[in-house]
């Protein structure tokens, strides 16, 4: 039987292995940028969120960066958006994607300081209804691996808070 001091060790690393907490996030961030820091209400909200290499090395990713709820199955999802309205209450993701399979061909080189974009228009997953301060995040994650690529970037990184002001006017 084997000891208990293998173990341990054994089944920290599973679980943060599992959780993500070993995302290679000294090579990879992950941001959000919007178009204007202030958004009338009912208007597009247009926000670019983007991987980029943050590494001396080339690192090969998944660049189809489907959105989609955070309990969607990890394989449906490469980028979750987790927004808090100005009441504290966080925003529900209205499923309305169609979450097409990966193909060999969204997987890309990333050079060294090169990056990965896509813009979002949020108003299409989630109801902005009330004026004031909302705070989103956008965390990128990655759990595919083609049989025929073997050193794809696997784990989960997430960008920074960034507000967004919505008025009446």
């Amino acid at each position: 039987m084997p000891s208990i001091r293998w173990m341990i060790p054994i089944l920290t690393l599973f679980a943060m292995m599992t959780s993500g907490c070993l995302a290679r996030s000294n090579e990879l961030f992950v941001t959000l940028e919007f178009e204007a820091s202030s958004i009338h209400l009912n208007e597009e909200i247009s926000v670019v969120a983007s991987v980029l290499n943050v590494s001396s090395q080339p690192i090969l990713v998944n660049s189809r960066m489907n959105p989609n709820h955070e309990d969607a199955p990890a394989i449906d999802r490469d980028i979750t958006f987790f927004i808090s309205a100005p009441d504290g209450n966080n925003l529900t993701f209205q499923p309305k994607v169609n979450v097409r399979d990966i193909k060999d061909e969204d997987f890309v080189w990333l050079e060294p300081a090169e990056q990965i974009s896509q813009t979002y228009d949020l108003s299409d997953y989630y109801e902005f209804s009330q004026v004031g301060t909302y705070r989103i995040q956008v965390t990128y994650e990655n759990v595919i691996v083609p049989e025929n690529m073997g050193n794809v970037w696997v784990g989960l990184i997430e960008s920074e808070t960034v507000e967004l002001v919505i008025t009446d006017e």
